[in-house]
């Protein structure tokens, strides 16, 4: 048997162009593999990098929706402020009514004590002292509570209860020619609410309906419910208020009142403490016909 000699393989045209051919496929794989990485890396970086940006949009966004949640809170509670300064002024008069008859009771007691004979007499005018003190305390700590730029301390309460602790203080509202009516339904009538805003804005709405009554007329203030819902109804047999009026009277600064005479804030803000309470505030009126406004609250079987 005759063996080649291998070395001729090396010189065969043939086996050269097949390893050149070879030769060069393997390096246009090569080749194209790298180009392909490469633009996959530079596509990952892209990706990368528009991520990043993504993601530093996104953080000023939140920090941006997160200022503007905290502004819009501040913003709320400086109207709730306004809004109770407001009614501090407006019941301003009826206090002061009240501590000018207290302290002549203090003045009275104090002087008939001076010409007292005996120990007993001067006892008695010491205690009624006391007692004409303790309640000028409880005035000027309503208006204290009142006028406090503090966050709100909900609780469970009786909202036939609070209106029939307000019996004498909406008096102090109104003329002489206005009939207060207070219609309280069989109880317990429970909310989960702040009881110092709550009173606030029944002498607010209280105020409004005297304001619309310069000549006389009827407040009404009634407290009913069902299963679901405690409501509170406060009218008046007043002015009313227009179309427009009516359409914006839950606007923020909406008034039609003279400049220094009111900041529009009453409505506004007792709508938002009630829809913050799950309840709501619905205002009726038409010209000559009065005003009607019905706050709606859930109903509580029990304390949280």
């Amino acid at each position: 048997m005759v063996q080649g000699n291998p070395a001729r393989y090396f010189y065969d045209p043939v086996a050269l162009r097949s390893s050149a051919l070879l030769a060069v496929q393997f390096c246009a794989g090569v080749l194209a593999a790298a180009l392909l990485l490469d633009r996959a890396a530079v596509l990952i970086g892209g990706y990368v990098g528009e991520l990043a940006r993504r993601n530093v949009q996104l953080a000023h966004t939140r920090d941006r929706l997160q200022l503007e949640m905290e502004e819009r809170e501040r913003s709320r509670r400086q109207l709730l402020h306004a809004q109770k300064m407001e009614g501090v002024g407006r019941l301003a008069g009826g206090v002061a009514h009240d501590f000018n008859h207290l302290l002549a009771l203090i003045l009275g007691y104090a002087q008939r004590g001076r010409q007292a004979q005996d120990t007993g007499q001067m006892q008695a005018m010491f205690e009624g002292v006391e007692s004409a003190a303790r309640r000028a305390a409880a005035v000027s700590r309503r208006l204290l509570d009142f006028s406090r730029l503090e966050a709100g301390r909900p609780e469970v309460f009786d909202v036939a209860v609070l209106v029939d602790e307000l019996r004498s203080m909406p008096r102090h509202l109104f003329a002489e020619a206005v009939g207060v009516d207070l219609q309280l339904s069989p109880g317990p009538h429970l909310v989960f609410f702040d009881r110092a805003q709550l009173e606030l804005v029944l002498l607010n709405l209280a105020s409004n309906a005297a304001e619309a009554m310069p000549d006389g007329g009827t407040f009404t203030l009634a407290v009913a419910g069902d299963a679901d819902w405690v409501e509170l109804k406060v009218a008046d047999t007043g002015r009313g208020m227009t179309a427009e009026e009516l359409a914006r009277c839950r606007e923020p600064f909406y008034t039609t009142k003279p400049p220094g005479q009111g900041t529009g804030l009453g409505l506004a803000v007792a709508a938002d403490l009630a829809e913050r309470a799950g309840g709501s505030l619905r205002v009726d009126s038409a010209p000559g016909r009065g005003t009607v406004v019905r706050i709606r609250l859930p109903r509580r079987t029990r304390p949280r």
